[in-house]
């Protein structure tokens, strides 16, 4: 058995084009979604607007699944397959 081995050294260079952003007023009605340093893609976002009420929306939100969840296994225990 013959096992042939080629290797290729090179130098190079990297370039990167990066933009710091900094949110220095968060009182504005932003919020940050990804953290410092994360790494993110182009024109992903990285700061999001919040709404004044959007705890109490969220919160509708969840009972509202909370709801539908309940509503769907008691439907399924009258299904017959």
């Amino acid at each position: 058995m013959v096992l042939l081995l080629q290797k290729n050294l090179l130098s190079g260079y990297v370039i990167r084009d990066e933009v710091i952003v900094q949110g220095e007023n968060t009182q504005n009605g932003i919020y940050e979604i990804k953290a410092e340093g994360e790494k993110v893609a182009k024109n992903e976002a990285i700061f999001r607007y919040y709404n004044n009420n959007e705890e109490d929306l969220n919160n509708r939100i969840n009972d509202l699944n909370s709801k539908i969840q309940e509503a769907m296994l008691r439907t399924n225990k009258y299904v017959s397959s």
